[in-house]
């Protein structure tokens, strides 16, 4: 072992749908809140103390999706939470990826 704590963390996603199909009336923050009550609601004893929330194309009515759904879900206001957008992790992972060439030991 070198050292280096590991972490790991449950996840769950929001359904893929078609732009116009059966979610079409659902905002980022309503697709979202069924996940994050499923993943604090079933270990009452684990309390979050961050959010780290995104979406793939940003909704402009929100500058901050992460604060959002933790609003929304009555998460607890003092933890931190901030966004993301999947286009940076891609591009973040891309840069880190050993199969990119850019990738340093």
């Amino acid at each position: 072992m070198n050292g280096h704590a590991i972490w790991l963390a449950a996840g769950l996603r929001t359904p893929f749908a078609r732009v116009d199909g059966p979610l079409a009336r659902l905002d980022a923050v309503e697709l979202s809140l069924p996940v994050v009550r499923a993943m604090t609601g079933s270990q009452s004893a684990a309390k979050p103390d961050l959010v780290v929330w995104g979406t793939v194309i940003p909704n402009l009515g929100y500058s901050n999706i992460a604060r959002e759904v933790q609003i929304a879900a009555d998460l607890e206001q003092t933890i931190p939470a901030f966004s993301n957008r999947r286009r940076e992790c891609s591009r973040t992972a891309a840069r880190s990826s050993p199969s990119s060439g850019a990738w340093r030991a």
